[in-house]
């Protein structure tokens, strides 16, 4: 005869319960840690978007400075050719004072140009912190670079004309580069505008020309600027050089006047 067993049986399931409650704690804890490390990503992207944002504003805003100081410098070189004394200045001279001062606003207009293009390229590249950042701080020393050439001009554009100069200017790129030549009733002056060459002096037109003949018909010509008391002599070499095949160009300007030259760049769509 079996004896019957006394109590209850032992049994689990109480344990089973308390590691299944902590296991679920545990999974919801790492769902809110894991949702607010989301949370915090997303708000230092917001940030950095505002941040980039803020930055192109500024960019906007030293653009803006820019268009006005160069405004400012336009209107202020203009003002200075306006107020100049022409009394006395034939229509070359005032022609080429005023082909100075157009260079010099068509380089303004330029720089602003490039300054907008070097503005919409850091637009294109605001995604990336770095990259935006090495745009900005190019930016800046390219504005800094800019207001002192600005400062420059404007300082030079106050400065009063010299009526005892004459300005005579070239095209920079043209294929054919001119010898202005210095004619006086002492000696010849050949003065170079290509890079390399030295400016050369005559005692007289003989040796000019004897000179002259080595040069390049294709490449070079002669611009005569013969004051009063080389008269004779501008009117040998002037026949002389057309003879052997150079071309020509004449001016007259006084026997003290000094003799100034420019490059200035070729207007688009110039006809020769």
């Amino acid at each position: 005869m079996r004896r019957s067993q006394k109590g209850q049986p032992f049994t689990l399931f109480s344990f089973q319960d308390v590691m299944t409650s902590v296991c679920g704690i545990v999974v919801l804890i790492t769902l809110l840690l894991a949702l607010e490390l989301t949370r915090r990503s997303l708000d230092e992207e917001e940030i950095s978007f505002e941040s980039n944002a803020r930055r192109v504003q500024e960019i906007r805003k030293e653009t803006e400075e820019r268009r006005q100081a160069i405004k400012a410098l336009e209107e202020t070189q203009i003002l200075s050719v306006q107020t100049a004394d022409p009394t006395g200045l034939s229509a070359a001279e005032l022609q080429e004072r005023m082909d100075r001062v157009e260079s010099r606003l068509e380089s303004a207009r330029n720089e602003r140009a490039r300054l907008q293009k070097e503005l919409d390229e850091a637009k294109k590249v605001v995604d990336s912190n770095e990259d935006v950042q090495k745009k900005i701080d190019e930016l800046r020393e390219e504005r800094k670079r800019n207001e002192e050439t600005i400062k420059a001009a404007q300082a030079k554009a106050k400065e009063p004309l010299d009526a005892n100069v004459v300005l005579f200017s070239y095209y920079e790129s043209a294929r054919e580069k001119p010898w202005f030549v210095d004619i006086s009733g002492s000696k010849i002056i050949a003065i170079p505008t290509i890079e390399g060459e030295e400016t050369q002096e005559f005692p007289d037109p003989y040796e000019f020309l004897q000179w002259a003949r080595r040069r390049s018909r294709t490449r070079e010509y002669f611009v005569l600027v013969s004051r009063p008391s080389g008269a004779a002599a501008n009117d040998v070499l002037s026949y002389q050089l057309e003879d052997i095949g150079f071309k020509i160009g004449l001016d007259l300007i006084g026997e003290d006047r000094a003799l100034e030259f420019m490059a200035v760049q070729e207007p688009k769509g110039a006809k020769r």
